[in-house]
């Protein structure tokens, strides 16, 4: 739980820290595309103000709506690439403490294996998840582990193959369940929302 919290705090100051720089970022980008589309649609209006100004009004007020669409969409679409941001900077903090993640993915492992079970090392965890280690928890546990040959495509933490089921403790895993419970917690610090 500590583990969790410590991630869960990591990503509220990394977001605390550049949130309203990047908010504010993309509501002047939108701000200057509803900006474009009023002065398009009041440059047709001028241009048609005679005897069509009920259709140029009908067509201003479209353009607006749209831009304001546009606006909300391309907001949301950046607040959600900020989370997911957010989220993928905590597993790297977590990491970033080479002692302390190894010793995390030793105790994962003395945890979960299971005799016979085959291990699963993330593609960048090499000189983590080794041989040597995979054999002292085995030995510790008094059961059979070995280390796979293919790494797997995570970002961390290890997956183990059983005989008849796999168990998924990789950190990508672990922090999808930790986005689920969080993920409007942490977008309302992000984004200042109510």
């Amino acid at each position: 739980m500590n583990g969790k919290q410590s991630i869960i705090d990591k990503i509220i100051r990394d977001a605390e820290l550049g949130a309203e720089a990047n908010v504010a970022a993309a509501r002047k980008k939108a701000d200057a595309v509803i900006a474009q589309a009023v002065a398009d649609a009041d440059a047709m209006r001028a241009e048609k103000l005679s005897d069509k100004s009920e259709q140029t009004n009908e067509l201003i007020r479209r353009r607006r709506s749209v831009a304001l669409l546009d606006k909300k969409r391309a907001l949301s679409a950046y607040k959600s690439e900020l989370t997911a941001a957010v989220f993928d900077d905590a597993i790297d903090a977590f990491k970033s403490d080479k002692k302390r993640y190894k010793s995390y993915v030793e105790e994962l492992l003395k945890s979960n294996a299971e005799d016979g079970d085959v291990v699963i090392a993330s593609k960048y965890d090499e000189s983590v998840v080794t041989s040597a280690m995979v054999s002292r928890v085995a030995k510790s546990l008094k059961i059979k582990l070995a280390l796979s040959d293919k790494a797997g495509d995570f970002k961390g933490g290890l997956i183990l193959s059983g005989v008849n089921y796999d168990k998924n403790l990789t950190l990508d895993d672990t922090v999808r369940r930790i986005r689920e419970c969080s993920e409007t917690q942490v977008a309302k610090i992000l984004f200042k929302e109510n």
